[in-house]
């Protein structure tokens, strides 16, 4: 019976502790960043039930003031520790750098929460 027990405690603790790594939502915003090829762009993450879908805007060429063109998806991102990982492939695509600042993994470049919105 106690054998018994354990299991069924070790098997409840495995799903809370798989359960907990989520963050409520406390990312989604509009990130902006700026590179030599896009020029000013934002990420978009819009807060999910299971975690994050992710759009893109970029800029519209040689506008001053910058505009932005429609929002494209990109996909679907769930926290997993200080990373954003990008569904189905198991990617790594940001590093949380906190919750104002996110890395992308492949490029390096940096992006600024400049909104809590989700556009």
């Amino acid at each position: 019976m106690k054998k018994v027990i354990g299991i069924i405690l070790t098997g409840l603790l495995s799903v809370f502790s798989l359960t907990g790594c989520g963050d409520d939502g406390k990312l989604a915003g509009t990130y902006q960043g700026h590179d030599q090829v896009r020029g000013e762009h934002r990420y978009l993450l819009i807060s999910k039930k299971e975690g994050y879908q992710l759009l893109l805007q970029n800029s519209k060429t040689f506008s001053k003031p910058v505009e932005f063109e429609a929002a494209e998806e990109k996909g679907f991102l769930k926290k997993e520790g200080d990373y954003l990982v990008k569904t189905p492939d198991n990617m790594k695509f940001f590093e949380i750098i906190d919750k104002n600042q996110l890395k992308q993994v492949n490029t390096g470049h940096i992006y600024t929460r400049i909104s809590n919105d989700e556009n």
